[in-house]
């Protein structure tokens, strides 16, 4: 929502701006039995993204308007990450090495995972190491025979996928279980900010947080809040919380 309202507000000509405003305003008072947009961001010249309140009412009023997230895939998402290059690329940087143009030659490299290796470039080739760690072969199995044998299935009561506040409940599942890291693959907590979860575990019986929000930040229950890299806390010390965009690719030092 930040960056959809800082992508707007950068839109040249305010007329362009206001009327793109307008179509959010317009697409929630639309909906059955919906409330008219509230008086203090009724109009795009009221928003302050450094007012954290007004952020919230934000937040909660367009957080599930198409409008607003059609305007973020296509102003901030895509052309950060989905660019097209108007010329066809003919190097990479695996080209760059000599190696990689000698004949019998190969670059190396490792990888966790092995799934996306498909997406890798064409001379990049997934290696079959049966025959010389043949333990290798098994890690598929390891890892379901983990998660199958000593995963604990918890039903949460009073879970409700329509439910504003339904992400407190997994919160205080959380807490209950006393885990260290809340890994959200399943999008439990849509519907609040990660800022906003750290703080309602703040009020709990959690001292340090650790959340993504624009950069990781660790909060403490006294209202204090760093980057990461600045905070004297390490995040094995703290609740980490991965929300569903970083449960892959994030690597933190836990417990």
């Amino acid at each position: 929502m930040r960056q959809a309202i800082k992508a707007l507000s950068e839109k040249k000509g305010v007329t362009r701006m206001t009327k793109e405003y307008r179509r959010w305003c317009s697409f929630v008072e639309s909906l059955p039995d919906s409330p008219p947009v509230p008086t203090s961001i009724n109009t795009f010249a009221k928003l302050d993204l450094s007012n954290s309140e007004q952020f919230k009412i934000c937040f909660e009023t367009f957080k599930l308007a198409p409008p607003t997230i059609y305007f973020w895939l296509g102003e901030v998402l895509f052309p950060a990450h989905f660019t097209v290059f108007p010329q066809q690329l003919m190097k990479t940087a695996f080209d760059v090495p000599p190696s990689s143009l000698e004949v019998g030659s190969r670059a190396v490299g490792f990888s966790g995972t092995k799934e996306a290796h498909i997406l890798l470039p064409s001379q990049v080739h997934l290696t079959d190491m049966s025959d010389d760690a043949p333990e290798l072969q098994a890690t598929d199995g390891c890892m379901l025979d983990l998660v199958y044998n000593t995963a604990t299935c918890v039903e949460l009561d009073g879970y409700d996928v329509e439910g504003s506040d339904s992400w407190k409940v997994v919160l205080d599942n959380a807490m209950d279980m006393k885990v260290d890291a809340i890994i959200d693959r399943g999008g439990l907590l849509v519907g609040v900010t990660p800022r906003d979860a750290a703080k309602y575990l703040l009020t709990k019986d959690i001292t340090h947080v650790t959340f993504f929000e624009d950069g990781w930040h660790i909060a403490d229950s006294n209202g204090r809040e760093l980057p990461k890299a600045e905070s004297p806390v390490p995040e094995a010390d703290t609740m980490v919380i991965y929300d569903e965009a970083r449960t892959r690719g994030s690597d933190m030092k836990l417990k």
